[in-house]
């Protein structure tokens, strides 16, 4: 029987009140220290290793999408001030354009 590392022996099995198998290390817990799955297993009761392991996966997860979206507004960004700059760009020749006109009068 694989018990989860807290558990190494058959009498700390035993004196569990709901041993439970944990679905994604097969090892065993207590079903009252479990956590409960949101991504691997939703739904589901996994141990307190596996449940921590998979937050922190989650957390960063989260926080790459969480960068993704600040890199994607900063291109945006960047696109509407190469828009502004280009159009200013064109607006200062015409300006120039006029000014020369308007000196050699």
């Amino acid at each position: 029987m694989n018990y989860n590392e807290d558990f190494e022996t058959e009498e700390d099995f035993d004196e569990m009140e709901m041993p439970t198998p944990c679905q994604k290390c097969d090892g065993w817990f207590d079903n009252n220290d479990g956590t409960a799955s949101e991504k691997w297993f939703p739904r589901t009761v996994i141990c307190s290793d596996c449940g921590e392991k998979e937050q922190n996966i989650i957390e960063i997860e989260q926080d790459i999408e969480d960068m993704q979206d600040e890199i994607d507004q900063a291109k945006d960004s960047i696109s509407s001030a190469n828009e502004t700059i280009s159009e200013n760009t064109s607006k200062i020749e015409q300006l120039q354009e006029k000014l020369k006109v308007l000196e050699e009068d």
